[in-house]
């Protein structure tokens, strides 16, 4: 058992270039699956090649029924399953993939949750003009103007921006690079941010991490988070939002705007063009909103509910 699965997450750390974090969630996901069915025996005997597809729909039918997982966890469980049982008969080790015949949960459609203009606005000139005042805005500005995820962002460099130019060299999901052009806002930010900090006598030098936390590390994704919280409370925002929330608002004013979903796509770094079409249903979703709440025999008069 455990040779076969050295082999598998060797093939997904080489082969597929798998980040750590994706890893780590597929060994455990294994992991546990190897638990429920060696439950009150030894494991050391275990032999993945005995799985059935009775077995398969048993193991997910115990995580939806017994443990309520939710249905995205649980369309990991069995992706996971899925991707190591497609390695196992690659390698001529299993004669078929039992976790195939075992149907995905049905998907809700949650439409991604963004910022409209006022409220952007709000938040990005939240932050004060002290020096952390100053870092904040800076994450901030770049958070939305390149629409990277939170971990791209803290991930920076002082040497992977190019102020000059207006672009960064961003290390997405897959340890895959994109040049990301970045908007004028977000460079004065950055430039007011990094004066401050060479006034300070803080290095500044290529290498060093573009964003410093009050101990003079790296910036890390949680302080992102409570940074947003923070200042959407200052701001009277009810809403409780992540640091996607920009990434998000970032696609939604690009479409709005009129730019090309191909465009979108390439900026966000998706693989796929259905991941970036979520945004179109966003765009679809505010022009009913405004019809409803507008057009005088919409279904939704506001004359009506006065």
């Amino acid at each position: 058992m455990e040779p076969l699965l050295a082999k598998f997450i060797r093939y997904l750390e080489v082969e597929r270039n798998a980040s750590a974090n994706t890893v780590t969630a597929y060994r455990k996901d294994i992991e546990d699956f190897i638990a429920f069915m060696t439950e009150g025996e030894d494991e050391d005997g275990y032999d993945f090649r005995q799985v059935t597809v009775d077995d398969a729909r048993a193991y997910i039918r115990s995580l939806r029924d017994r443990r309520h997982l939710q249905k995205t966890t649980l369309e990991r469980h069995i992706a996971s399953l899925r991707g190591l049982y497609r390695f196992l008969y690659r390698e001529g080790e299993v004669a078929d993939n039992p976790f195939l015949v075992v149907p995905l949960p049905r998907k809700e459609k949650n439409l991604p949750h963004f910022l409209y203009y006022d409220e952007l606005d709000s938040l990005l000139n939240a932050p004060g003009d002290d020096y952390w005042g100053v870092r904040d805005r800076a994450v901030l500005e770049l958070l939305y103007s390149a629409g990277l995820r939170v971990s791209e962002c803290v991930g920076l460099n002082i040497g992977q921006i190019d102020l000059q130019q207006g672009y960064a060299m961003v290390m997405g999901k897959g340890s895959k690079e994109r040049l990301q052009p970045v908007g004028e806002y977000a460079v004065a930010a950055i430039k007011k941010y990094l004066q401050l900090r060479h006034s300070r006598g803080e290095s500044i030098a290529p290498s060093e991490p573009l964003f410093l936390n009050t101990r003079g590390r790296r910036l890390g994704d949680r302080s992102v988070r409570a940074m947003i919280d923070k200042y959407m409370q200052q701001t009277a925002q009810l809403k409780h939002i992540s640091p996607h929330a920009l990434r998000h608002s970032f696609a939604t004013h690009l479409l709005d705007n009129g730019a090309d979903i191909r465009a979108i796509q390439e900026l966000l770094g998706h693989e796929s063009i259905g991941t970036t079409q979520k945004y179109t249903h966003v765009g679809i979703s505010k022009i009913k909103e405004v019809y409803n709440h507008t057009h005088p025999r919409a279904g939704v008069s506001t004359k009506k509910e006065e």
